[in-house]
């Protein structure tokens, strides 16, 4: 059946993937905010607490039931594909770079958080809603392919990262990333 050479072919595979790494194929990103709760209800309608439950029970539980296997998202690849159309990027990555984890929780007062409100002169520490998104391969570039076409060309020069980086090679990718 061949599963020897098979066997041996993946551990070289691996081998040669490790040696070498894929710095330059993807990024990963990871962002964060803290809504104050009065602006979560007074622009969505919803108190932080349900809309807490309710991405547990769509994005955690339900994505589990679906089958989705370790990304519990609501349905970034619209954003993701809207970004990657607008800046010139490969339509067909958007399986990839928006295959990620969304985590919502309600921020209870720590100490910290205390001194923090109170420095920032933020009035309700609890009740805010903390978002999390963890997106694990942002796969972008800003050279060539679609990154040449006039309106997407004009939406990175907008952004500050048209074309290559001057002295840092892949940093205007990163910041596209994320």
């Amino acid at each position: 059946m061949g599963m020897n050479m098979i066997s041996k072919g993946t551990e070289k595979a691996l081998q040669v993937m490790r040696d070498n790494g894929f710095d330059d194929m993807a990024t990963i990103s990871m962002t964060e905010v803290t809504i104050p709760g009065n602006a979560v209800r007074s622009v969505l309608k919803i108190d932080v607490e349900t809309l807490v439950e309710m991405d547990t029970a769509k994005n955690l539980t339900g994505s589990a039931i679906a089958g989705s296997i370790g990304w519990f998202n609501a349905h970034a690849t619209n954003l993701v594909a809207a970004v990657f159309l607008a800046t010139g990027q490969d339509p067909a990555q958007n399986v990839e770079s928006s295959s990620c984890i969304t985590i919502m929780k309600m921020y209870a007062a720590s100490l910290l958080s205390l001194v923090l409100a109170f420095v920032n002169d933020i009035i309700s520490v609890n009740g805010n809603l903390h978002v999390s998104v963890l997106v694990p391969s942002v796969e972008v570039g800003t050279i060539g392919g679609g990154t040449i076409l006039e309106a997407q060309s004009a939406m990175l020069d907008m952004l500050g990262i048209c074309g290559a980086h001057a002295s840092d090679p892949g940093t205007n990718s990163r910041q596209l990333s994320g």
